[in-house]
């Protein structure tokens, strides 16, 4: 087992920051290694990643091209050796020294259980703060997760325990899940499921929020949620998500607690039947946990989209 934290980054036409990323990586105040996988760039960023000399750093190459974000994270994870912690890296920000550190102790706190830390985020654009992202702890129970991951993936530390979990073959999601919902939702939803997920109101990450952004933020304004909104509405491919979710959670991990179980199959059955749409609107735990609109979760239900 390598004490040392493995450090994750799925790369992608990142040529204007990867550099920057890597050099804040290296400066953690705890040994890491990083394992990087480039997921096809078209730009100068697999030669800039390969001039960084440092014995610490891992180029991963294989024959896929461009999977996306969340197979590309994914595939990374199952692919490197065993550690006692792992973390998520997005290829644009910056990393304060602790970032790791911090993490560390406060997973060290609990039982020798799966866990999951995420943070809060320093938002940073034109080279300059402009706030954090939460004023508050966002929701990160397993309903609120089903229903819309607020947690991101560049703030995720987690321990080995949680990773033995993700990375079985008989429990690993198929592409489409993760073509649909993120690498970051996926890991929330599994250590809801079998341990605990630590969140810190504290930051020691600077996101940057750039038009490039491949993911996050970019889409994190009122109106950009509402476009975003629009687009998995009248998207067939994204439609019936949550029932899609739901069922290979079902599939992948069918020794979870009977509570899970049961609200899984409340939600996969939503799709036939007034009697189990109103099973869906009714329960107690949805109601209470869901932390989303309730007409949106009406039509959602109504009309076979959620």
């Amino acid at each position: 087992m390598n004490n040392k934290t493995c450090i994750l980054i799925s790369t992608y036409n990142g040529e204007r920051y990867i550099e920057d990323q890597i050099k804040s990586l290296l400066a953690q105040s705890v040994d890491v290694d990083i394992f990087i996988r480039d997921d096809g760039s078209k730009d100068e960023t697999v030669n800039i990643i390969k001039s960084i000399d440092s014995k610490n750093i891992y180029f991963i190459e294989d024959d896929a091209h461009n999977l996306g974000p969340a197979c590309s994270f994914m595939e990374l994870l199952y692919s490197v050796p065993d550690y006692e912690y792992y973390a998520f890296c997005d290829q644009d920000d910056v990393w304060e020294p602790d970032k790791i550190k911090s993490a560390i102790n406060m997973i060290a706190k609990k039982n020798n259980k799966p866990m999951l830390y995420t943070s809060n985020q320093i938002l940073y654009k034109n080279n300059a703060e402009i706030g954090m992202r939460f004023d508050e702890e966002p929701p990160h129970n397993f309903v609120s997760t089903i229903f819309g991951n607020h947690l991101s993936g560049c703030t995720m530390v987690f321990n080995r325990e949680l990773k033995k979990y993700l990375c079985r073959k008989k429990s690993r999601p198929s592409n489409e899940i993760l073509q649909l919902r993120m690498h970051d939702t996926w890991v929330a939803l599994v250590a809801n499921l079998f341990g605990e997920i630590i969140y810190d109101s504290n930051s020691y990450i600077l996101y940057r929020i750039h038009d490039n952004n491949t993911i996050g933020l970019s889409r994190d304004s009122f109106l950009g949620k509402i476009k975003q909104y629009k687009k998995n509405m009248f998207n067939l491919k994204n439609m019936r998500s949550r029932y899609k979710v739901s069922k290979e959670l079902l599939r992948c991990f069918p020794e979870m607690k009977t509570e899970d179980k049961d609200l899984l199959n409340i939600l996969v059955k939503s799709t036939s039947g007034i009697h189990n749409k109103l099973r869906v609107l009714t329960n107690k735990r949805i109601r209470k946990e869901a932390h989303t609109n309730r007409l949106i979760l009406f039509i959602n239900v109504l009309m076979n989209w959620l």
